[in-house]
């Protein structure tokens, strides 16, 4: 019985119910209640019972986590939305156009509360990581607040929008802070790519290496979401395990040397791609593979998915509402569920013929039944 996908189908579905219902506490009597069916299902016999209980289980401690993180940091968050104060933003990113002037996502602390932050500038100076923007602004919340609905920066981690109201100072650092090498690594290989391809195919160049659409025309993106391979330019699995099969021969498939440069590798990358949801689950369930091989043990990728859906979801419960979240989990899903059914039923030699041995007819079918999955 694989006991963590059980508890995190549970933990899963209270996350869902506390972001998309009404966070009360209502809550912690169905954890309650949760808690006690889960002592009684445990002492049951059956092996489903069991999963049930643990499922269970899982419920009630994410219903009790999704309360806390309601009434302890979101509630602070809700308090300041429509509200003017004084801030001093310290920049993780560099600064892009939006409209009228820039913006640039950072960091701040708002009435003793830590948060990221999206500030909104009058200025067209380009800002840089670890540049600290002081003034006063008009916050919006993005998790919702009143009759106002939430925003899609919640499922990113950005709870509140900043809007200038008057001219802010800015500070600017003379070197880079190490902690933000990924964003000025990113920037550089947007650089790069800028000289290195005609502008007729840069947009899909970027979209492709970085997952940054914005140069794409609208025909392009439409072409791509209409031919069903959108999913090519969206940066997740398909790019972290080429990413990964390059490591592993550049290490000559040696356990150790694998692990010691693959999972920098792979943190790096997720830092370049912007820690989306996507290319955070795939390089959680990589990294996973790194040590299971490693350590010479079986890999599990139902157990994987569900490790690195418990993480993700516990450092911000609010990535169940980011669609590429939803999508990457639900992908992984429909192939854990489906693909070995599909792959039995087109290696049956009824349909291409033999599909064992050592043929090259035997080989190239699976192949083909492989790459088609």
């Amino acid at each position: 019985m694989r006991k963590l996908m059980w508890f995190v189908i549970g933990y899963t579905a209270a996350t869902a119910i506390g972001v998309y219902g009404t966070c009360g506490v209502w809550m912690l009597l169905l954890a309650l209640f949760c808690a006690a069916c889960a002592v009684g299902l445990f002492f049951c016999k059956t092996i489903w019972q069991k999963a049930l209980a643990v499922s269970v289980l899982g419920c009630a401690v994410g219903l009790i986590l999704q309360f806390g993180f309601d009434r302890l940091y979101l509630s602070n968050i809700r308090q300041l939305d429509q509200q003017t104060v004084v801030l001093s933003v310290e920049l993780t990113d560099y600064s892009y156009s939006a409209g009228y002037g820039i913006a640039a996502d950072g960091t701040a602390t708002v009435d003793g509360t830590a948060c990221n932050i999206r500030v909104y500038l009058d200025e067209t100076v380009p800002l840089k990581p670890g540049d600290r923007v002081c003034g006063s602004f008009k916050l919006r919340c993005t998790v919702g607040s009143g009759d106002r609905e939430p925003t899609f920066h919640q499922g990113k981690g950005i709870f509140l929008l900043a809007y200038s109201t008057d001219a802010p100072e800015i500070v600017q650092c003379d070197d880079i802070p190490v902690r933000y090498f990924a964003a000025v690594l990113r920037k550089n290989i947007k650089e790069l790519l800028d000289q290195l391809f005609p502008s007729d195919v840069l947009g899909f160049a970027r979209a492709l290496l970085l997952g940054d659409s914005s140069l794409l025309s609208y025909e392009e993106d439409t072409a791509f979401q209409t031919s069903g391979i959108r999913h090519v330019i969206a940066v997740s699995g398909l790019h972290v395990s080429i990413l990964f099969s390059l490591v592993f021969m550049l290490a000559g498939k040696r356990r150790g040397l694998t692990a010691l440069l693959g999972i920098p590798v792979l943190l790096l990358f997720a830092g370049i791609a912007g820690f989306t949801p996507s290319v955070n689950r795939a390089c959680i369930m990589q990294g996973l593979m790194i040590l299971a091989l490693l350590f010479n043990r079986e890999y599990d990728p139902p157990t994987a998915l569900s490790f690195a859906v418990l993480v993700m979801l516990a450092v911000n419960p609010l990535t169940i509402t980011a669609v590429s979240f939803q999508l990457s989990v639900g992908c992984m899903v429909g192939i854990f569920l489906f693909s070995g059914r599909i792959s039995s039923y087109l290696l049956d030699k009824r349909r291409f013929g033999p599909a064992k041995g050592r043929s090259l007819r035997a080989r190239l079918t699976r192949w083909i039944v492989v790459l088609c999955l």
